[in-house]
């Protein structure tokens, strides 16, 4: 009894522990037919032939009755020197020289010089920004009093709250108008009182966090 190798039929790669036994040709006559005739199987996706002794990377792929090895790095990937992630999906694909097979070590390092990734500063100065930010709406959300008035922000005004930067670098004394407060009402305040109102009502919480954002865009 012969062993047959399987293939997929998709890609010609051998598939392990798919073998089995060959079946014999019952019209076989060894004095009649040539030994090729003996068993019966598709030469297109199986093969009598064992399959090559393989490296790392590397699969046998039958092509026309015959194995050939190829480079099989599917399901791995690698970056070009600009940034982008290549994913490899086909056999036969390698990495060119030149490229990256180490992931960047955050999401700020957007490209490679050939020798180590580059940190984009300026992409993570905007991120510790926007962090920033968030983290006052989110305090801003706990809500807060001022003339009587009862200011939250709710997820729906997040993009009204979100002027929270317009109003805290605009110059003193100019008026920030419609507001939107806990009631649904619009109001009008002035820079200098919501300055006045801000440093009170987010206290400490507030100067700590603009603090620590300075700090973090300094080290960069």
């Amino acid at each position: 009894m012969a062993t047959l190798y399987h293939i997929d039929p998709h890609t010609g790669k051998y598939l392990p522990g798919r073998d089995t036994d060959a079946p014999e040709n019952p019209k076989y006559n060894p004095e009649t037919h040539d030994v090729s005739d003996r068993y019966i199987y598709n030469w297109l996706t199986s093969s009598l032939v064992p399959p090559p002794d393989l490296n790392e990377n590397e699969c046998a792929v039958l092509e026309n009755g015959a194995w050939v090895i190829k480079v099989d790095l599917v399901g791995q990937h690698y970056y070009q020197q600009d940034g982008t992630r290549i994913d490899i999906t086909d056999i036969g694909v390698d990495i060119q020289e030149g490229c990256i097979r180490t992931d960047p070590p955050s999401a700020y390092h957007t490209t490679h010089d050939g020798a180590a990734w580059i940190e984009d500063r300026s992409k993570k100065k905007a991120a510790l920004k926007q962090a920033y930010w968030q983290e006052q709406l989110d305090y801003l959300g706990q809500g807060f009093e001022y003339d009587g008035v009862i200011y939250q922000c709710r997820p729906d005004d997040i993009d009204d709250w979100a002027l929270l930067k317009t109003y805290i670098e605009a110059l003193p004394g100019e008026t920030v108008t419609q507001i939107r407060a806990a009631d649904n009402s619009m109001n009008d305040i002035t820079v200098t009182d919501f300055l006045t109102l801000f440093v009170p009502a987010l206290g400490q919480h507030a100067m700590s966090a603009r603090m620590a954002y300075w700090a973090k865009v300094d080290a960069l």
